[in-house]
C-alpha cells in the first residue's frame, strides 16, 4: 500500500468531480454532491482568479453594476456554507435545490477545461449529457451532433453515462 500521495490542487479538483459526476449519474444523495462539486469548484475559481481569468459569477460587470455582487454570491453560497459549517446555527435548516448541482458541475467543468485546455472524460460525457438534456445551451457548433446523438438515445441518464464512457476507452 502506498504510504502518501503528493496532490495539487488541479489534481484534488479534478478528482473530486469525476467522483461528483459518478455520484451524479448514479443518482447518489444530491447533498453529497454538492458538496463534493462546490469543493472543486472553489479550488478552481481561487486558481482563476490568480490567473486573471473571467469567472462567470464572481468576476460578473453585470451584476457588479446593479448592486447585486455579493447578493449572488452569499446566495450561491449559502448550501455549500450549511453543509459545511454549524458553529453559530447548528439548529437551522435550509431550502436546497438539488437542480443546483447542475450548474454547479457545469462551471466547474468548464473552469477546468480553461485551466488545463483538456477535460477529463467524465466531465466530457457530463457537458454531452448537459446539452442534450439543455441544447440551448449547447455551443452553436455542437448543433448537428446533438441532434444525431438525441435520435439514437434511446436509454436513461445512468445508461447514457457508462455508454459514453465506454466508448472513449
Amino acid at each position: 500500500m502506498q504510504e502518501y500521495e503528493i496532490i495539487d490542487k488541479i489534481c484534488a479538483a479534478r478528482r473530486q468531480l469525476q467522483v461528483a459526476i459518478w455520484m451524479f449519474f448514479e443518482r447518489k444523495d444530491p447533498v453529497a454532491i454538492h458538496t463534493i462539486t462546490w469543493a472543486a469548484y472553489q479550488i478552481l475559481i481561487d486558481i482563476c482568479k490568480q490567473k486573471g481569468i473571467q469567472r462567470e459569477i464572481e468576476d460578473s460587470e453585470v451584476l457588479k453594476e446593479m448592486g447585486r455582487l455579493n447578493e449572488v454570491i452569499t446566495a450561491i453560497r449559502k448550501p455549500h456554507n450549511f453543509f459545511k459549517h454549524s458553529e453559530n446555527d447548528s439548529d437551522a435548516s435550509i431550502k436546497f435545490f438539488p437542480d443546483s448541482n447542475y450548474p454547479l458541475l457545469m462551471m466547474s467543468c468548464q473552469y477546468f477545461l480553461k485551466l488545463t485546455g483538456d477535460l477529463f472524460i467524465e466531465g466530457k460525457v457530463f457537458q454531452c449529457w448537459f446539452c442534450l438534456k439543455h441544447p440551448e445551451r449547447a455551443p452553436e457548433a455542437w448543433g448537428l451532433m446533438l441532434n444525431q446523438v438525441s435520435k439514437a438515445i434511446s436509454f436513461n441518464d445512468y445508461e447514457f453515462f457508462i455508454e459514453m464512457l465506454s466508448k472513449n476507452k
